[in-house]
Parts: structure tokens; sequence; C-alpha cells
């Protein structure tokens, strides 16, 4: 087998754990990676949120995905949180017991006790405006999905 017939067997085998292969765009690369993480995390998101509008569920079955839901907009904040960064984007929030995104991202999927007679879920409707929030961000920020083609890929 000739070199080349070998790295093309090592590029279409990746789990061989010997395998290595050349980035040719280290900085394309990473973009392309970070993206991708973003859009898995929106897709959480939407897929947290699907399960708890399914209707009537036991009262600790519905407070799970609720706090399944605060915990996918959380991470998908955290993926955000390096380009919010950067732009140096302003992350308070209107309303909600948190007084910023970072305060959510740290006590979710729970609602801070000095603003509830007792550390309890966060409600369904405070994670999806958090959600819509992130989503203005990402707007504002150009990271956008290609509707034209019925796609769900990102675009920049």
């Amino acid at each position: 087998m000739s070199d080349a017939e070998q790295e093309l067997e090592t590029a279409l085998n990746p789990d061989d754990e010997d395998a290595t292969f050349v980035v040719a765009d280290a900085e394309d690369y990473n973009q392309s990676r970070r993206l991708k993480a973003i859009h898995q995390a929106r897709a959480d998101v939407r897929k947290a949120h699907r399960n708890v509008s399914r209707g009537k569920a036991p009262k600790h079955v519905h407070d799970e995905t609720r706090a399944d839901l605060a915990r996918a907009v959380a991470y998908y904040a955290t993926e955000l949180e390096p380009l919010m960064q950067e732009a140096e984007w302003d992350r308070e929030l209107p309303a909600g017991p948190w007084d910023t995104i970072d305060v959510f991202v740290a006590t979710a999927p729970k609602v801070p006790p000095s603003r509830a007679d007792e550390w309890d879920r966060i409600p369904e409707q405070w994670s999806m405006t958090i959600f819509s929030r992130l989503n203005e961000f990402a707007r504002e920020a150009g990271l956008g999905i290609d509707l034209k083609d019925s796609s769900d890929e990102w675009e920049v």
C-alpha cells in the first residue's frame, strides 16, 4: 500500500487509535467545530422544550423535564459565551430572578433562593425567555440558519 493510500485509509477510519490526519486550515476547522457545538446545543434546547411541552406528566417527571430544559439553555449559553465576551454583548436579563445570563448559567436548573421561597425548578417560560435572548445574540453575531434550502445548517 502506498503512502497516499495509507493516508486515505487512515482518514476514512477515524476510530483507529493510530489514525492521524492533517488539518489544512486550523482556524477554519476550529470555527466549524465551534459552530457545530453551538448548533447542537441549540438543537438540544429545542428537543428539551418539546419534551416539556408533550402534555401531562406526573409532577416529579414534569419537574425533571423542566430542569433538563434549563440545563440545555444554560449549556447553549455556555457555548455562546466566548462569542458574547468577544462582542462585549450585554448579558443582562429584562425579567426573572436572574440579573444576567451568567447568573442563570451558574444556578440552573434552580431558581436562586433569594428570589423564591425555596429552591424551585425553573419555569419553562423563563428558560425559553433566556433562550430567545441567546438567539437574539446569535442573530446579531451573524450566526444564522440558512432557511433557503430548508436546511438546519449554520452559516456565518
